[in-house]
Order: C-alpha cells, then structure tokens, then sequence
C-alpha cells in the first residue's frame, strides 16, 4: 500500500439548482491484477465513522462504504445500478445511471471522471458530476 492524497470535487444538479462539494482525503492506494484500491476514512459531517473504498479498472468504478453510512456503487458506462443507502436512521433506495465514466492514469496521478442520474426509488432526484484525483505519495 502507498499513502495517496485524493482531491473530490463534486456537483449536484437538481430541482433546487446546483451545488459544489470540494474535499481532500488522504489514505491507502494499492493495486493487484490491474485493479486500482484506494482507501479513506470520510471526513464531510454527518459521514464521520464511514470508511470508502474506491475500486475501479478500465471501465468501471466502485464506491464501497460502511460504518455509519452504507452503499455500494457500481458505474459502468451506459449501465443501472440499484442499490440502497442506510444511514442509522433511514434507508432509500438509490438507481444510478452512467453517463460518462472517464478513467486515466499517468505516472502517479490518477483521474476519475464520474457523471450520473441518480434517482431515490422510482423518483428522478438530479445529475451528479464526480471528478476524482488521486496523487501518489512518494515517501522518503
């Protein structure tokens, strides 16, 4: 594993308008067999105790959260994803579809490019647009 420094920037489209999300995490990069991990505890109130792991390859990305916020992602170009987001209070069914998926790699920075239609149930909620990136930490 190699410490890495991931910056998220974020954009929310929905009835209400549009809102940013910028954040800097840092944690645990690893690859095997071509797929690229990446491991970081939250940091955005009301996501404390929540540990993410990002998974991706060349034409997927996986968002994996546990602790105090539950919910698996899955994007894949073109395709829907089900799956259900639990808080220690609710749950909502989530429906995800891929518009872009944009993934780049070079030298000791990596770029992953995410946008989608989200929905809560049967529900259109807005677009999303996540840019991920990913630096290296050369330690000495």
């Amino acid at each position: 594993m190699q410490k890495a420094k991931l910056h998220i920037i974020s954009k929310t489209t929905d009835k209400d308008g549009t809102s940013d999300l910028e954040q800097w995490v840092v944690g645990d990069l690893g690859e095997k067999d071509g797929i690229h991990y990446f491991f970081y505890e939250e940091t955005v109130e009301g996501m404390q105790g929540t540990k993410t792991t990002l998974k991706w390859g060349q034409d997927f990305l996986i968002i994996n959260r546990s602790g105090t916020i539950e919910n698996r992602q899955e994007f894949r170009e073109g395709q829907r994803c089900q799956s259900v987001y639990k808080t220690p209070y609710l749950q909502i069914p989530l429906v995800s579809t891929t518009k872009k998926l944009q993934i780049e790699a070079k030298g000791l920075k990596h770029r992953l490019d995410v946008a989608y239609d989200l929905q809560y149930g049967e529900e259109p909620y807005g677009k999303m647009e996540i840019v991920m990136e990913l630096e290296e930490q050369n330690e000495y």
